[in-house]
Parts: structure tokens; sequence; C-alpha cells
């Protein structure tokens, strides 16, 4: 039975002359899986609020939005700090069950029973300001969840979890579907645990649909490529066409039968001798009777090279990065940047003369009309040559985008400009919260390769990633963050081709097979023809 149906549909966001929605048309049955898939920027947000009418943006709309009139529709927003009302966890999983007019004790058994559900338990007292950004998500799902919608949207919901918890919360989408019948549209970068078990994958372009039909005609789309699961790129690699390999379990099939073992050669970088920013025996907590989220924590960042924090959500990575950048006092311990104590650097001289931080939410960095506006505001306040702009935003693909307000950018356009914003005043060190966050494939692409030129010219970069393969392609050593401190660590083959769960898809197909091969690129390059038996 349909349950949607959407017919000639555009939309245009006042004084625009291009739509961000153009002619637009699809339909979704009951219980089907649509994965709604595109760069950052082109649409997808956009399509997604005008299904639900409470959210849709205003501007122009044309064509037809049909939802069958018994649907309750559900939407996860891509920033939950957008979608939390209240102040703990508790009263959030309660609101819209209480504005729904449930009795006390319905409304207590649902949220017992998604809590448990979810396993968010121990979340349960806590203040939502306290929360991490993938904390935040998780709770924002399980509040939309306990409302049970017959059709769910979900913006990117997997984009703030951790590994391990994007694929449980995907594993829990597909008993949702499959168990209870639920209707799920998600938009959506992060693929691995879900393009298999789609109905239909929708590819927006420009504001378009380029394609609307099944996961194993999908991976054929030219531009498409890196969107596709691991197992799928390593066999349109070796130019296979018919019954494309979707999961880890396909992909270890197929590197099997098709081809010999192999090893990679293992790529150490040679860490310059010279720290440049480091910390000893470093605790932190929030409140003086809370635990702590810090504690006897030792780190040292290397001149010029590219280090990346991974870890689960809450345990604490965000908080370590704050300490390192003089965002938060240390309760103890000692933090030294270029060998010279954080408390000798007065009068905001840290961030002008050493140190940029790119936030979790990179929203926060902008006080001005549009992103030029806010660009130029920076410069203008270090005294640099506002020339540079130009040349940073078409590095990283933003000239477009310059005009734009900034709270109309999409969350991965925001990423961007938020990076651009920090690169311009020129750090010697860079922070990044989760840089990649939000973005398509190419999009993170672009920003790897410009991280790998400013560490070839000397710049230090610490960043928290929950892309383990944006890690494993793009740093110089992986560490892990877990007890409050930073354990762990090694080049990113080592880190990765060790691990079993904190890893890359890549990493998985290729154990036991090809040894130290963690990224695609790595996989492939690797492979040989299986020998036949008559050559050998």
């Amino acid at each position: 039975m349909e349950v949607l149906n959407v017919k000639n549909l555009s939309f245009s966001y006042p004084d625009t002359a291009k739509p961000a929605v153009n002619n637009v048309s699809f339909s979704v049955s009951t219980g089907e899986t649509i994965m709604l898939m595109g760069r950052s920027g082109c649409g997808k947000t956009t399509l997604l609020r005008l299904l639900k009418s409470e959210l849709a943006p205003l501007g122009t709309l044309e064509g037809e939005i049909n939802v069958r009139n018994s649907s309750r529709i559900g939407f996860v927003m891509q920033n939950p700090d957008l979608q939390t009302v209240c102040d703990d966890v508790y009263s959030e999983l309660c609101f819209g069950l209480e504005n729904m007019g449930l009795p006390s004790a319905e409304i207590n058994r649902r949220v017992g029973e998604t809590v448990c559900y979810f396993g968010i338990e121990r979340l349960l007292k806590r203040e939502i300001h306290t929360l991490s950004g993938g904390e935040k998500q998780l709770v924002c799902l399980c509040a939309v969840m306990a409302m049970r919608p017959d059709i769910l949207i979900l913006d990117e919901p997997m984009s703030r979890l951790d590994p391990v918890a994007a694929e449980s919360f995907a594993a829990v989408l597909a008993r949702l579907n499959r168990e209870l019948g639920a209707t799920v549209i998600i938009a959506e970068h992060f693929c691995e645990g879900l393009f298999h078990l789609c109905d239909n994958i929708a590819l927006m372009e420009d504001g378009s649909l380029s394609y609307f039909g099944t996961p194993k005609k999908a991976v054929f789309n030219k531009g498409f490529e890196k969107f596709c699961p691991a197992a799928a790129q390593l066999a349109l690699t070796a130019d296979m066409t018919d019954d494309i390999p979707l999961t880890v379990r396909e992909g270890r099939d197929f590197l099997i039968r098709n081809f010999s073992p192999a090893k990679v050669d293992r790529k150490e970088t040679l860490l310059s001798d010279e720290t440049v920013l480091e910390c000893r025996d470093l605790y932190f907590r929030y409140e003086r009777q809370s635990p702590d989220v810090i504690s006897a924590a030792d780190f040292a960042l290397h001149k010029g090279e590219i280090c990346t924090v991974t870890g689960s959500n809450g345990a604490g990575k965000t908080t370590f990065l704050k300490c390192l950048g003089g965002i938060l006092p240390a309760v103890s311990g000692k933090i030294k940047v270029f060998g010279k104590s954080l408390k000798s650097f007065k009068n905001g001289s840290l961030h002008r003369e050493c140190i940029g931080i790119l936030p979790q939410n990179p929203y926060d960095l902008f006080v001005k009309g549009s992103v030029k506006e806010d660009c130029e505001y920076a410069v203008r306040a270090m005294n640099y040559d506002t020339s540079d702009i130009d040349k940073t935003a078409k590095a990283l693909g933003i000239t477009h985008l310059m005009e734009t307000h900034p709270r109309d950018l999409s969350g991965g356009e925001a990423q961007l400009c938020g990076l651009c914003r920090v690169l311009l005043c020129k750090p010697k060190i860079l922070l990044l919260d989760e840089p990649v966050k939000a973005l398509d494939p190419y999009s993170a692409q672009r920003i790897g390769e410009v991280l790998l030129k400013l560490r070839d010219a000397g710049i230090s970069i610490l960043m928290i990633s929950h892309s383990l393969e944006f890690a494993a392609e793009y740093s110089d050593r992986c560490v892990m963050f877990f007890g409050g401190k930073i354990t762990g660590g090694g080049s990113p083959q080592e880190f990765f081709s060790h691990n079993r769960f904190f890893t890359t898809a890549a990493a998985r197909i290729s154990q036991g097979h090809t040894e130290n091969a963690v990224t695609v690129s790595q996989l492939c390059g690797a492979l040989k023809e299986k020998p036949t038996d008559e050559q050998t």
C-alpha cells in the first residue's frame, strides 16, 4: 500500500533564483526503507523537511505531496540542538508523548521500553547540556521512536555517532522495519550497515533525483562510487558487472574467490622530534563532586603531523580537545604549547598566535550576515590580507556559498565554511572536532587533501573523527580516547589492522587475506588475480 507519493515537487527559498528541489517525483510503500544520498548541499534536508508540513521551510512550493491520512510522521533533525526542548533526558523523552495527551502510565511504559531498546539507561538522569553531540542525537532518536510514527524520516542521524553506535542504530532501524513494518526514509552518508537493507536508493544531484531504484543498480551510477559500501567499491574497481557485493561478508567472499592473498607495505610516518602541544597527568571534571572526564591523560602532538582521536560517544574526546585548546580549564596537570605553559598565553594570544579550533558545532563560529562577511571579520581581526579569502574558499569548494547566511547552510556546508574561517587565521596548530561530520565522501576527500597540504607546510593537526575511513586515509597517527585518557596509538595501518570493532570496512573485508590493507584504495591497489588451476 502506498503511504507517500511525491509528484513534480519543486521548491525555492525566498530571493533565490535556483530551486533547492527541482521537479522531484517518487513514491513510498508501507514498510519500505528508502535511503536518500547525494553531495552536501544538494537539497536532501530541504526535501525531507517538505515531507513533514510542520517543518517545511518558507518559500515557493510547486507540485504535490500526498501522505496517507492515518500516517504519523516522525522526524529526526540533522542537528540535535535544534530538536531538544527540555533540560534533562527523561523529560525530553516524555515531552512528545505528553503533547499527544497520553496518560502517565502509558508515557512511563513507552519511555521505559524505548530506553531499554536503545540501551541508553545510563543517560536517563543526565541534563541535556552535559551530553556529547552523539549522545544528544541518540536521545532525539529515542524521543521520536517513543511516539511510534508510521513514517520515520531521519536526516543524517548517524553523522554524530561513533562507528559502533552507528552500526547498532542501523541494526535497530532494520529491526523496526523488519519486525514492526516501519516505513523509513533516511538521508545518510554512512551506508555500510544500511545500504543493502534498503528497498530503494534515491540519488539527489543539484535538487533533482538522478536515480531512484534498487541498491544493486545504484552502485553503477557515474560519480556515485565513493557513496557505495567498501565491498561494492572493491568490485567496481575489479570491473565486476553482476551480483555486486554490498556487505563486509559478501566482500570477503568476493575477495577470497577472485584474488590471491597479498600484503600491503606498511607506511610508517617519521614523526618530528619537535613537540608543539603536550599534556602531562591531565585531569578534568565538570563539577566538583562529579567523576573525572579526563583522568591522568598524557599526550604529545608533533610538528607537521595529523593525529586522529577515535572513541565512543561521551568518552570525553571533545572535552579533551577543549582543555588542550584553552577553552576549558583543567583541574590539574600541565599543558604546554611550543614549550610554554598554557597559562602563560594572555589576552587571547593563544588563539591569535598558535591554535585554531573548529568546534563540533561549526555554526557557533559565525556572527555576521554572510559567510564572506564572517571571513572578512576574522581576517581583519588578525590584520591579515583579505585576498586569502577567495583562495581558501576555492580550495574548499565553497566559493558559491560566500554570500549565504551561515544559518542557511546545510550541516556539511557549515563544516566547510567553518574550516575556511579557521584556516584564514593561519594557525600553527589545528584542533578539529569532527571536521567531516555531515559531509559527503567527495567533500571529505577535498578536506583531507587540504589537511595534507597544511601538514606538509608544517602545520600540526589534532582531530576527532568518527569517520574511521577518513582517519585511515589521511592520518599519520591514530589513537583512542578511553577511560579518560589516550590509549593505544600508531600508524593507521597498525591501529586499524589490529582493531576488530573500531576499524574500517576495508580492514574487515581484508582481514586474514590482504595484510595491512585498511582503506579501499590500499585493498584495491594490492590485489592480484587468483591463479587458475591451469596456471598452478
